[in-house]
């Protein structure tokens, strides 16, 4: 396989020094570079094979030097263009700043603030039109939200790609299913196909955005899927904005539906109608109810949003990182029990240990409005810990303190932290900060506390066998000296948890273990939220009690609704009980409050792949192998995305790179031996399998090895192991209702056999 960023630096020479892969989706790949010349960060656009083929590079790069002469303080120039192994690619400043996508579905903006962007994108359109460029791809995620200014990107690319295809390349392209525009903001005359669409079809796609961003949702929230939207814009009607929108403002109302007519004829004749719209009339609340988000932000401010960095160790030994980490660890979970603070997730601030960060960046990437930093010293039994809140938007500090305690006091110092946030922030609470979940009793032993966020330390950080049994000692000493440590229980859950998942031994046997942890657990810390998502999990997994793992999530949602650990493993089990919307709010809302946890992308992305979303999928395991390129769990769900889009060599690289990195796993072996099948290669696909069934393992995952049978066609053998799967109670043999890769297997009464004694509610 070719390496696509080494050809790419090859062919920029020593003019471009490129630093990451930012992923992209279906069109193109794109990465960040550094001008050697002006010293300044851009970003490259590469195409994809599929939308390169048919296509004159000459045309393209020379219709791409016509759009760099498109000079607008809201949009993003073009700057060159140029070809890599057969492939176009093309370049333009790289913006520090998040997508609006990303700041509306945070729930970030103010009606203010999005009248605010949209003034900025019509002036952008109103300008590129008079230019005769039309965009023909406006969507929350080409507008880039930088220093309170929108600016749109991609623009011309749309006009350069027709120009270089030419007409014949068109009609192949539009045969291969794309429209040049995105199905959900597509205008009516591009989902028909029409070559000749004008400027009207980016003041749909303007309206269709503009709805959204007032409305608090899409006009046509109903559809899940590509060929819905372009059905509904076809032929649906949305309902009036201004009722959903919670404001009146009766112009601009007027004139998005006008934007969203059908017929181009009965749309706004130019951009200038929407600034006139825009600028004709102020805010007004109403007094009606709304879903809208507009209404919400307006009567309903959200609340603050915190993320805890990790806390430095300035300990001259740095074996006490586990102290400086265990109380981050400890402060997020506290701070995670106030109703009226949202709390960025683990993930995502760990992700940023050791960057230096400014507190701007924190909050553009993560979303927060103040950002908790601290450090640790630890000499002998005493300990320093100091903690400063600051504004992530100017970095002015709210509040400091410094504590010097004893080593037994650790408990009472991140619980000390966190009521004082609460306090500073009490003006800016919805609620009273004193509306807290309870929390669980001090420990007795500063000892037993201390081997606990040993525990964890060990647990968060390091996966291997040998890593987790480590954890496992340490919570079991500090049990043996305090069984009233609630966290030390819940370590030792996640432990078998982590024990089951990777049969490393016998599921079954690891679930019964997790469980009676778990009761240990939430019978001194009822609130926990980690905890009711591993018991969930173990309900529906281990006693195949479905109702009772609902309950349990639902607990769970109850004491921690920000809590992604819980969010991502509550979305997979209501796509299992076949709750498809539920579970899709679940994991993008997971993937809100952590948006830099590897971990949380691509557990995000499992449940996109269970769910059929599999462009979704792609996106989610892209973001996650952004973070880190080496995480095998990653590549596998992206194997797992790529397969079913018919880019089986894709997902082939995919699976093998996870095999390498895995040391061997099961499932992306499985990927391989279905991978080459899809590419008619059995006897590839019969070696993958060979090795499969060789491993050597004492509890070798049955669900992966029935399902790499049945991708072959071995159907009748496929089913002892899946038996099996069932009776280890293999966490992926509960994916089977759901599972992309049991299709070949349904319809199959044996297997509607199969899923029966699953007892899944609907099944």
């Amino acid at each position: 396989m070719t390496d696509l960023r080494a050809e790419l630096q090859a062919a920029l020479g020593a003019t471009y020094t490129i630093e990451r892969e930012l992923g992209g989706g279906g069109m193109s790949r794109v990465f960040v570079a550094e001008d050697a010349r002006l010293g300044r960060r851009v970003v490259i656009k590469v195409l994809s094979p599929e939308l390169a083929s048919g296509l004159s590079v000459e045309r393209f790069e020379r219709e791409i030097f016509l759009a760099a002469r498109l000079q607008h303080p809201h949009i993003v120039p073009l700057l060159s263009a140029g070809e890599v192994v057969t492939l176009p690619y093309y370049t333009m400043p790289f913006i520090d700043g998040a997508s609006l996508r990303e700041r509306f579905d945070a729930g970030l903006l103010t009606p203010a603030e999005s009248l605010g962007v949209l003034r900025d994108v019509a002036r952008a359109l109103a300008y590129a039109h008079r230019q005769g460029v039309v965009h023909r791809d406006i969507k929350p995620e080409n507008i880039l939200l930088s220093d309170g200014a929108a600016v749109v990107t991609d623009f011309g690319v749309a006009r350069a790609l027709r120009a270089a295809f030419g007409t014949k390349g068109l009609e192949a392209l539009t045969q291969m299913g794309s429209q040049l525009g995105t199905p959900a903001y597509m205008s009516p005359e591009q989902a028909a196909g029409d070559p000749d669409v004008d400027l009207r079809a980016d003041l749909y796609s303007f309206g269709v955005m503009a709805y959204e961003l007032l409305a608090g949702e899409h006009p046509f929230a109903g559809c899940h899927s590509a060929q819905q939207f372009i059905v509904a814009h076809l032929t649906e009607e949305p309902e009036p904005l201004m009722p959903r929108a919670g404001f009146e403002h009766v112009t601009l109302g007027d004139v998005v539906m006008r934007c969203l007519q059908k017929n181009p004829e009965s749309r706004p004749d130019s951009a200038n109608a929407l600034l006139e719209a825009l600028d004709s009339a102020p805010l007004r609340s109403t007094s009606g109810s709304s879903t809208g988000a507009a209404s919400a932000a307006l009567r309903h401010p959200p609340p603050p949003a915190v993320a805890v960095l990790p806390f430095v160790n300035l300990s001259s030994d740095k074996e006490n990182e586990y102290l400086s980490d265990g109380i981050t660890d400890e402060i997020i979970g506290t701070l995670g029990r106030l109703r009226s603070v949202r709390v960025a997730g683990r993930g995502s601030c760990f992700a940023l240990k050791g960057t230096g960060a400014e507190p701007r960046t924190v909050g553009q990437k993560l979303g927060v409005t103040f950002v908790l930093e601290g450090s640790v010293r630890r000499v002998g039994d005493r300990i320093r810990v100091q903690a400063e809140l600051v504004n992530a938007a100017d970095g002015f500090q709210i509040w400091a303190e410094r504590y010097d305690r004893d080593m037994s006091d650790i408990f009472a110092v991140q619980d000390d932290i966190a009521q004082a946030i609460a306090a500073a922030l009490s003006a800016r609470l919805t609620t009273p900060p004193a509306a807290v979940a309870a929390t669980p009793a001090p420990p007795s032993s500063g000892e037993a506390y201390r081997l606990y966020l040993l525990s964890l330390h060990t647990l968060r950080n390091q996966q291997a066998p040998e890593a987790l049994r480590k954890a496992l000692r340490f919570a079991d000493e500090a049990l043996a000296l305090d069984p009233s440590v609630a966290g030390a229980h819940l370590a030792r859950a996640l432990v078998f948890n982590n024990f089951a998942v990777y049969n490393i031994e016998l599921p079954r046997t690891c679930w019964v273990e997790a469980r009676a942890s778990l009761d240990r657990a939430l019978a001194l810390d009822p609130a926990d939220a980690e905890a009711w998502a591993i018991a969930g999990q173990v309900a529906y997994t281990l006693d195949l009690d479905w109702p009772a793992a609902e309950r349990a999530f639902a607990r769970g949602l109850e004491s921690g609704p920000d809590n992604p650990v819980l969010l991502v493993r509550a979305g997979i089990f209501h796509r299992l009980m076949g709750d498809d919307a539920k579970a899709l709010d679940l994991t993008r809302h997971a993937v809100k409050m952590d948006p830099l946890s590897v971990w949380t992308w691509t557990i995000a992305a499992s449940n996109y792949r269970l769910l059929r979303r599999f462009d979704d999928a792609e996106d989610a395991c892209r973001r996650a192998l952004d973070l880190n390129p080496h995480h095998g769990l990653a590549l596998t769900m992206l194997g797992g995305a790529l397969l079913p889009l018919g880019r089986a060599d894709e997902a082939l690289e995919a699976y093998e790179r996870a095999v390498a990195l895995t040391g061997g796993a099961l499932m992306p072996q499985m990927g391989i031996c279905a991978a080459h099948a899809a590419r008619g290669d059995r006897a590839q696909a019969e070696s993958a399998l060979a090795r499969m069934q060789s491993d050597a393992s004492p509890h070798p995952a049955a669900t992966w090895i029935g399902l790499g049978l049945a991708a072959i066609g071995r159907t009748d053998e496929a089913y002892p192991w899946l038996e099996r799967a069932i009776a280890q109670r293999e966490i992926f043999a509960t994916w089977l209702p759901a599972e992309p890769y049991a299709d070949v297997l349904r319809g199959d009464p044996r297997f509607t056999a199969l899923l029966r004694q699953m007892r899944i509610p609907g099944a």
